[in-house]
């Protein structure tokens, strides 16, 4: 059900009345929800669809357990909206987090080491929540089977081939070369810790100063891999700054970098088609250095 100003302004304003909704514009939009400026200090998101819905529950609940917990401003709601005649999904509203997506934002290389050192605190930090804590504040299992191997590589290949079909990347061969290499199974890796679930450059801010300023959308979530987040390593973290991330963030086994390395292709190139569908250029671009960044193997150990 598509959005205006007048029905986010009612259904805002109706539930919240001390948020004024004096000045309403149309921030971005995700896959699953909407994302709308109120007053330019606050930012409410609203569900595209029921997938989009459940993932708000999932921010709704886990992240103010866990925002004190990280080094660095995260999207923790502070409004939580019901469903109404006019919008038919639960709605949160958050603080704004001050700062400009990775994407859109040429990252100099001198800021890039301190960048990527900052970025691998904060996954450290996540990373080091433990299963008994997110069970606590009932984090969910990878129920979209995130990591499934054959299931991922099946849906990349697909991809890969649709993106080039359209021009967006001129050959899929490295790329369908390289998922090729994860015809021999892989060893099965026990869910370790709780993930943000949707780390790209889209979901990471810095502020005019290149510095690490927040992570937004949080709603994919759960306990399960870090491999889920370290495909960051490429879709997020600049080249100059790649060597800094991995010297903070510490050894990643061959396991774990290798699904890493699977969900940095499938995660890019469903980014870039979306990206041209809804017309975002720079996020194009970011996800097309993303896809040609995977292709380099660092020394993880």
């Amino acid at each position: 059900m598509p959005l205006d100003q007048k029905t986010v302004r009612h259904v805002v304003h109706g539930q919240f009345p001390e948020v004024p909704c004096a000045d309403v514009e149309q921030l971005g939009e995700g896959m699953d929800c909407w994302a709308w400026l109120i007053d330019g200090r606050c930012v409410f998101r609203f569900p595209k669809r029921e997938a989009g819905a459940e993932c708000l529950q999932n921010e709704i609940r886990i992240l103010p357990e866990i925002a004190e917990r990280l080094p660095v401003r995260v999207s923790a709601p502070r409004w939580i909206g019901n469903p109404t005649r006019e919008f038919a999904w639960p709605f949160a509203g958050y603080r704004l987090v001050a700062g400009r997506s990775v994407c859109d934002v040429d990252l100099p290389d001198s800021a890039a080491p301190e960048f990527g050192r900052a970025l691998a605190r904060f996954l450290q930090a996540l990373h080091s929540i433990s299963e008994e804590d997110a069970r606590e504040f009932d984090a969910p299992a990878d129920e979209w089977r995130r990591l499934d191997v054959p299931h991922r590589c099946e849906f990349a290949r697909e991809r890969l081939q649709q993106a080039q079909s359209l021009g967006l990347i001129p050959d899929a061969g490295a790329w369908l070369s390289r998922l090729d290499e994860f015809d021999a199974p892989l060893p099965t890796l026990a869910p370790r810790s709780l993930v943000h679930g949707d780390l790209y450059s889209k979901h990471v801010l810095v502020d005019d100063d290149f510095q690490l300023a927040g992570i937004i959308d949080w709603g994919d979530v759960h306990f399960g891999q870090p491999a889920v987040d370290l495909a960051a390593f490429w879709n997020v973290v600049p080249a100059a700054g790649r060597a800094a991330f991995l010297d903070e963030y510490g050894p990643v086994d061959r396991t774990t970098w290798r699904l890493a390395e699977l969900r940095a292709i499938y995660h890019s190139v469903t980014v870039l088609l979306f990206a041209n569908e809804i017309a975002d250029e720079p996020l194009a671009a970011r996800s097309r250095l993303a896809l040609q960044a995977v292709l380099e193997r660092p020394d993880t150990n």
